[in-house]
């Protein structure tokens, strides 16, 4: 389609069209010279507005996908505003619009329908409309505070007329006001209730209006976000995913380098009854190609206790974050049940605190040293550092080391050959 809007003759073959509608409604009999003009000015826009402005993508196979969300509008002239192409495609519904008007002598309801529809070709075109979409953003926020998001998430929110922050997954370091105060704008808070069984609360009119969903780190970092698009999807609602930093990728800044990591784990709170260890396996199949293992601990917000889910009461814990300590306890007392030599007592780990934000913390040695090691507040993480590990690595891992001699003998010992 762009390469016809180029090629010599396609402005010509624009004029003919108007040409062809207008003959076309003037061999009907009983329609009136005067009714012709405005039939031939609103088919050729509505025509025109469905190809330049509603239809995306293009039929031509070999772009891998570039054009897939523009529309051919914005496709032309590689989104260079007032080319002459541009010009062109303006020009001819206003000159539609004037010649309209004048053979149907400035009838006023004839006047009216020929500008409304004019208008809405105009406004469509307007660069102002560039990649404009009514949607549901799905906004990753970072790692840190409200300073985090991108420009083109910030510019989504401030486009949305409803905004929820997803507060289960992750946390940020500040309060949704700090949020409210840098948007401009009210934030709802949405938690798991709400995110998981009352996804029509989020996606409501989201096919009418801007709603932007706020997630914490990246948006495809937890499942629950995935479902949340594919609801979306099922009730034909465009969704744009803007993507941002997470635990994910920025682990990096603990020194070992990202594809050197094996599979992602999660730790869960052990209670009483419950004392799960099937994510051991996962930790023993990347010990075994020497990868290292990115353990994210768990977070319990809005919980409510056993006795009170039989009851029937809501009432609700208090939030509770997993520490590096209670996540390396864990794994010693599941190693100490499976003797398998995967976590013992003096094997290297990475713990890790509020990654990405001014008050991060790192710390490098072995599991029985992190154990005392006070990392503050939320969020940790853990990383199990694999054998394959590289003497760079090393060489950037032993400055965040709790004991640098216990560190280096260990190294020399099981990791770096």
């Amino acid at each position: 389609m762009i390469i016809l809007i180029h090629v010599s003759g396609a402005w010509l073959s624009c004029v003919l069209i108007v040409v062809v509608i207008k003959l076309l409604y003037s061999l009907i009999p009983f329609i009136s010279s005067e009714t012709s003009w405005t039939l031939t000015n609103l088919t050729f826009n509505i025509s025109h507005f469905v190809m330049f402005h509603w239809l995306q993508g293009t039929p031509i196979d070999n772009n891998q996908g570039a054009y897939d969300g523009l529309t051919v509008w914005e496709q032309i002239d590689d989104g260079v505003q007032f080319t002459a192409t541009r010009k062109f495609l303006m020009a001819v519904p206003i000159g539609l619009f004037l010649l309209s008007t004048h053979y149907t002598h400035y009838d006023v309801l004839q006047f009216a329908i020929n500008f409304c529809s004019l208008v809405i070709v105009l406004i469509a075109k307007l660069p102002s409309m560039h990649e404009v979409r009514v949607m549901l953003y799905v906004i990753g926020l970072g790692l840190g505070d409200e300073k985090d998001i991108t420009v083109k998430g910030l510019e989504a929110v401030k486009s949305s007329s409803r905004i929820y922050l997803e507060a289960y997954t992750s946390i940020l370091t500040i309060g949704k006001e700090k949020l409210e105060e840098y948007y401009g704008k009210e934030v709802v808070i949405a938690d798991r209730e709400m995110v998981e069984s009352e996804s029509d609360v989020i996606l409501a009119d989201a096919d009418k209006v801007d709603v932007s969903f706020l997630v914490v780190g990246d948006p495809y970092g937890a499942t629950t976000h995935t479902d949340l698009v594919i609801r979306a999807r099922e009730l034909n609602i465009p969704v744009k995913v803007i993507h941002n930093a997470s635990i994910m990728n920025a682990i990096g800044a603990c020194g070992l380098q990202l594809y050197n990591f094996g599979q992602t784990i999660s730790i869960v709170f052990f209670t009483e009854t419950w004392r799960p260890d099937s994510f051991y396996d996962r930790v023993k199949e990347n010990h075994q190609i020497g990868l290292h293992t990115l353990c994210l601990l768990d977070i319990k917000v809005k919980e409510q206790s056993i006795e009170n889910m039989a009851r029937g009461r809501l009432i609700y814990e208090p939030p509770r974050y997993m520490t590096v300590n209670e996540a390396v306890e864990q794994l010693l007392e599941i190693e100490e049940k499976r003797d398998e030599g995967i976590c013992k007592p003096d094997s290297l780990a990475i713990g890790c605190a509020r990654i990405g934000t001014d008050t991060q913390k790192i710390v490098a040695g072995t599991l029985e040293e992190l154990v005392n090691v006070d990392f503050g507040g939320p969020l940790h993480s853990l990383v199990l550092i694999g054998s394959r590990m590289h003497e760079m690595e090393a060489e950037f891992v032993k400055e965040y080391a709790y004991n640098l001699d216990t560190f280096n003998a260990i190294v020399k010992r099981d990791y770096v050959h």
